[in-house]
C-alpha cells in the first residue's frame, strides 16, 4: 500500500493513548511548528493500527489535520495532508466514503485537490491516499467523476517526472481501468492522453521498478481494449503522432483493412 512515510517508532515505554491528547493540543495551536511536528507524530501513529486510526479520528484528528492543509504554510500544510493520507484506509472513514454521502465525497474530493498541489511531497501524500483507496470499489466513481473531471487529474500526475507521484497515479488508474465494465473510464483516459506517459515510463524505467511494472500493467490493460489502443501505442512508438476520438478509431480501423 502507499503511505506517508513513518517517523522513527515512539519510546516503547510510551502508549500512543498517552500522548495522543498532547498531539492534539498542539495540532490546534497557533505555532506552525507545533502544529507540523504534531502533524509528522499523528502521521506516525497511525500506523500502528486501526485502533489508533480509530481513537484519533474519534478525538476529530481527522478535522484538526484537515485543517492543516488550508494553511498558508507549505510544510504544514505537506505534513497535514501526510496524516490524512495515513488514516484514509480506516473503516470510520471507509464508511463515510462507502455511503456516498457528501462527508464521504468531500474526503475524495480534497485528496484531488491536494494532488494539484505545487509542493511534491502534498502531491505524494495525496496520490498515495487515492491509491490506497482504489482498493475500495466504492471510492472509485468518486475519484473517477469528483472534482470536474478525477481522470484528468490522475493523467496529468502520470506525466509529473518524479516517480514517488507517477507510481500512486499509475496504481490507481489502473484499479479504475480494471473496474470500467462499459469502458467509459478507459475512452476517457485514451482522449485525456494516458499512452504517451505510460509509454515513456515503459522507455525509460528499469523493469524492476514497480512504476514500470504498473505502466506495463496498464499498457497490457488498454491494448485488449476494442483492439485500438495498441495499434495507437505501436503509432506513437514509430513516432506518428496520437489520435483519439471514436470517429479517429474508425478511420484507422479502415486503413487497416485496406
Amino acid at each position: 500500500s502507499h503511505g506517508a512515510p513513518a517517523a522513527a517508532p515512539a519510546h516503547a515505554g510510551i502508549r500512543s493513548s498517552d500522548v495522543l491528547p498532547f498531539l492534539l493540543l498542539l495540532l490546534r495551536s497557533d505555532n506552525e511548528l507545533a502544529q507540523f511536528e504534531a502533524a509528522l507524530a499523528l502521521t506516525n501513529l497511525a500506523t500502528l493500527g486501526e485502533d489508533v486510526k480509530d481513537a484519533i479520528i474519534r478525538k476529530r484528528g481527522w478535522n484538526d489535520l484537515e485543517s492543516l492543509v488550508a494553511s498558508e504554510n507549505p510544510k504544514v500544510r505537506m505534513a497535514g495532508t501526510g496524516g490524512l493520507c495515513n488514516l484514509v484506509t480506516s473503516e470510520r472513514i471507509l464508511k463515510e466514503i462507502s455511503s456516498k454521502s457528501d462527508k464521504g465525497k468531500r474526503h475524495v474530493h480534497l485528496f484531488l485537490v491536494l494532488s494539484q498541489s505545487e509542493d511534491s511531497d502534498t502531491v505524494q501524500y495525496a496520490a498515495s491516499a487515492l491509491a490506497n483507496l482504489s482498493a475500495f470499489e466504492p471510492a472509485l466513481e468518486l475519484i473517477a467523476e469528483g472534482e470536474g473531471n478525477g481522470l484528468s487529474k490522475l493523467v496529468e500526475l502520470l506525466k509529473h517526472g518524479e516517480e514517488k507521484i507517477m507510481h500512486p497515479a499509475a496504481h490507481t488508474l489502473l484499479s479504475l481501468l480494471q473496474d470500467d465494465p462499459n469502458g467509459k473510464w478507459t475512452r476517457r483516459c485514451l482522449e485525456l492522453g494516458i499512452l504517451p506517459p505510460l509509454l515513456l515510463l515503459r522507455q525509460t524505467l528499469s523493469p524492476q521498478r514497480p512504476c514500470h511494472q504498473v505502466a506495463v500493467e496498464l499498457l497490457e490493460l488498454l491494448a485488449k481494449t476494442q483492439g485500438t489502443p495498441r495499434t495507437t501505442a505501436e503509432a506513437i512508438e514509430r513516432g506518428g503522432g496520437m489520435r483519439t476520438g471514436e470517429k479517429r478509431e474508425e478511420e484507422e480501423e479502415e486503413e487497416e483493412g485496406r
